[in-house]
């Protein structure tokens, strides 16, 4: 289960794509409907997840039925240790591979208090995925994470965040940008 950067921003790319490629399935009248693409997108990602080994949230399987933990989606790892009281074994969360978290709509506060869930996470991916009309807004959305991300007294230079567009108009194909914080 441990992966290098490179391949989580793969595996996560590729569920976004699936999603986008639903997401233009879907009737006109459906694909306005932002919780439609939300609820897509967590779809997917949960599969990729799963798909990794992880245990992946929103986890929607028949022995488990839980929506979120924390974030729109996230890969956990968890381990299982020996407990010295019942029940014999305990799992304990081991890591946190990704975190993402959805905004649609175009104020800088709505994506900040989003962001802000991100940048506190201690996952080895964190994936802000947002909307908007004009590719312009993944240049805009990543110099204003940038200065966020530079401003956060616990940023350390491991933190990286992949920066997702994903466009309104379904002609179009997401876009994307990866920040990894700056020594300080």
């Amino acid at each position: 289960m441990k992966h290098a950067n490179g391949e989580l921003n793969t595996c996560v790319l590729r569920a976004l794509c699936s999603a986008q490629m639903r997401i233009r399935d879907l009737q006109n009248n459906e694909r306005t409907k932002v919780a439609h693409w939300t609820r897509i997108i967590r779809e997917e990602l949960a599969k990729a997840g799963r798909a990794q080994n992880y245990h992946a949230y929103p986890d929607r399987t028949e022995s488990f039925n839980r929506s979120e933990w924390l974030y729109d989606a996230c890969w956990i790892d968890y381990g299982v240790s020996p407990s010295k009281i019942p029940p014999p074994q305990v799992r304990y969360l081991r890591s946190v591979a990704m975190a993402a978290e959805c905004e649609w709509l175009s104020s800088d506060g709505n994506f900040l208090d989003d962001f802000e869930k991100l940048i506190q996470v201690r996952a080895k991916l964190r994936v802000m995925i947002f909307g908007g009309k004009h590719e312009e807004i993944l240049d805009q959305r990543c110099a204003f994470a940038s200065d966020v991300i530079e401003r956060y007294a616990d940023s350390v230079p491991e933190d990286v965040f992949l920066m997702v567009w994903m466009p309104d108009d379904s002609s179009q194909n997401l876009q994307f940008k990866t920040i990894e914080q700056k020594s300080k």
